[in-house]
C-alpha cells in the first residue's frame, strides 16, 4: 500500500516554471530627487505694468521628477540618480548669487553697456549694446522702471534670463528647459521616460511646478526644448493683477455659502481678510482741556491719541461683525452630519477663537 502511495508521487505531473508574467497595466515608474544641495541664493523684483516690487532675496530650492514606462530597463533604473543630481546641481550653481534679470521683460528698459558708456545711450529696449569685444567684468546691465526706478549692476552679478518676470513660475520653465536639454532628451525616451516635472520654490511651502511632455527630438534650447520652455507662450493676454492684501472699500460676493452651519468658502475669504491687523493708526493731538473732559480720550491716556482711520475702521468692524454672527450661529448650533445628528464643528470654534483675539487686539 506504501509502495502504491510513494509510486503515485513519484509520477505526479512537475509544478511547471515560474514564468515572468508583464506587470499590470496600472503600473508606471517615477524618479524624483530633492536635495539640500539643490539650491541657489538670488535676488530679484517682479514687475509688472504699474507695479514694482523692491529688490530683495531668496533661498531658492529646487527639485526633479521623471515619470517613466510601466517597465525599467535591464539595469534596474529608470535613471540614476547620480545623473539627475548632477544637473541639477549645475543648474542651480549657474543661478547662485546673482541677480535674476529678465531680459524679456514688457515693463523695464534693460541696455547693456561697457568700456567708456556711462548707460545713457539710446539704444533698443533690452540689448547689449557694449559690443562683444567688451569683457563682461567691464559691462554695466541698466534698469530703468516704470516709475523712473534706475538700477545699475556689473554685468558679472547679472543672470540675464530669458523670462518676462522673475517670478518662480516662469523659473520653474526655464529650469525645465535648461535641465533637460542637459540630459539628453534621447537618451531619456530610449529609457521610457515620457515627461519630466520641476519644481522652484522660493521658501519652504512657496513653490511652483512645470510638467511637460518630453519631445521626441530635444534640438537644445534653439530646438524643440526651446519652444517648450519660451515662457512667453505660458502668459496670458489682459489686465489680472494680484488682489491687495486688504480689501480697498466694501467687497462684494460676501453673502454666506455655509449649508447646515458649516463653514464655507467665503467665509474663510472673509476671514483671510479680517485676521490682518488694522493698517498703521494715525495720531490726533488732543489739547489738555479735551483730554480732562474725556472728549475723545480715556483718563489716563497720553495726549497723543491714535486712532484708526474711521473708513477702514468702519469696513473693518462690519465685517468681523457679520463673520462673529455666523460663526457663533455654527458653533452654538453645531452641524448635523448625513443622519441628523448634530456634532461639534471644531473648524468653527477655531474661527471664533481667532476672532476674540482680533477683538482683544482692536479693543486695546
Amino acid at each position: 500500500m506504501e509502495s502504491h502511495k510513494t509510486n503515485a508521487r513519484h509520477h505526479s505531473s512537475p509544478t511547471p516554471p515560474t514564468t515572468h508574467a508583464p506587470p499590470p497595466p496600472i503600473t508606471n515608474f517615477e524618479v524624483s530627487v530633492s536635495k539640500e544641495t539643490f539650491k541657489f541664493n538670488a535676488a530679484h523684483f517682479v514687475a509688472y505694468p504699474g507695479f514694482r516690487e523692491r529688490l530683495h532675496g531668496h533661498n531658492y530650492q529646487v527639485s526633479l521628477r521623471l515619470l517613466g514606462s510601466r517597465t525599467i530597463c535591464n539595469d534596474g533604473y529608470v535613471l540614476d540618480f547620480g545623473e539627475m543630481k548632477k544637473v541639477v546641481k549645475g543648474v542651480c550653481r549657474d543661478l547662485n548669487e546673482f541677480f535674476l534679470c529678465p531680459m524679456l521683460s514688457d515693463v523695464l528698459t534693460i541696455t547693456i553697456t561697457g568700456g567708456d558708456d556711462n548707460g545713457d545711450d539710446n539704444g533698443d529696449d533690452n540689448s547689449d549694446n557694449s559690443g562683444d569685444d567688451v569683457p563682461n567684468h567691464q559691462k554695466t546691465v541698466k534698469l530703468v522702471c516704470e516709475d523712473g526706478a534706475t538700477f545699475l549692476f556689473p554685468c558679472t552679478d547679472c543672470a540675464l534670463l530669458p523670462i518676462v518676470h522673475a517670478t518662480t513660475e516662469e523659473l520653474a520653465i526655464y529650469l525645465w528647459g535648461k535641465i533637460l536639454t542637459q540630459l539628453d532628451v534621447n537618451y531619456l525616451r530610449k529609457r521610457g521616460i515620457h515627461t519630466m516635472e520641476v519644481t522652484c520654490a522660493e521658501a519652504p511651502g512657496q513653490d511652483a511646478l512645470f510638467r511637460m511632455e518630453i519631445p521626441e527630438e530635444g534640438g537644445g534650447e534653439e530646438g524643440e526644448i526651446g519652444r517648450r520652455s519660451d515662457v512667453r507662450g505660458y502668459i496670458a493676454g489682459g489686465d489680472l493683477v494680484p488682489r491687495p492684501c486688504l480689501p480697498r472699500g466694501k467687497r462684494g460676493g460676501t453673502t454666506s455659502s455655509r449649508s447646515n452651519g458649516v463653514v464655507g468658502d467665503t467665509d474663510r475669504n472673509m476671514l483671510t481678510n479680517v485676521v490682518a491687523p488694522p493698517p498703521p493708526p494715525v495720531v490726533d493731538r488732543l489739547d489738555s482741556n479735551k483730554r480732562r473732559k474725556g472728549e475723545g480720550g480715556r483718563a489716563g491716556d497720553d495726549c497723543n491719541v491714535l486712532r484708526c482711520c474711521a473708513n477702514c475702521s468702519s469696513s473693518f468692524s462690519q465685517q468681523l461683525q457679520k463673520l462673529i454672527d455666523s460663526t457663533t450661529t455654527s458653533t452654538t448650533g453645531g452641524a448635523k452630519d448625513g443622519k441628523g445628528v448634530v456634532r461639534d464643528d471644531d473648524e468653527s470654534r477655531d474661527l471664533l477663537e481667532s476672532i476674540s483675539k482680533i477683538q482683544k487686539y482692536i479693543n486695546k
